[in-house]
């Protein structure tokens, strides 16, 4: 078995890539005019925070040991923050306007 450190954060850092790949794919599955009628911001606007999000933690990585980690927690973080306005702000409030 290998460092449960190292084990901890690439399980962390996989499921928070994939939680945002679901949460971009998502995104784009609702039409402009339900993002307009639900009062958010343009589904465009968020296809590309998303994105962008989804970008840069592929960029970044996920774990690299002997680094310092602080701007890619930091990054990290913020995705995290922008996952969690869309699924529990913005996506029910667009999935109520789409039906």
């Amino acid at each position: 078995m290998g460092d449960p450190v190292l084990l901890t954060a690439l399980i962390v850092g996989y499921a928070t890539l994939l939680l945002k790949i679901w949460a971009f794919v998502d995104a784009w599955r609702w039409s402009p005019q339900a993002y307009r009628d639900a009062d958010r911001l343009r589904r465009w606007v968020w296809l590309w925070v998303l994105g962008f999000a989804v970008g840069l933690q592929l960029w970044q990585g996920f774990w690299r040991p002997g680094d310092d980690n602080t701007g890619r927690t930091l990054a990290w973080m913020a995705g995290i923050v922008v996952i969690a306005v869309y699924f529990f702000d913005v996506r029910p409030k667009v999935k109520r306007a789409a039906l």
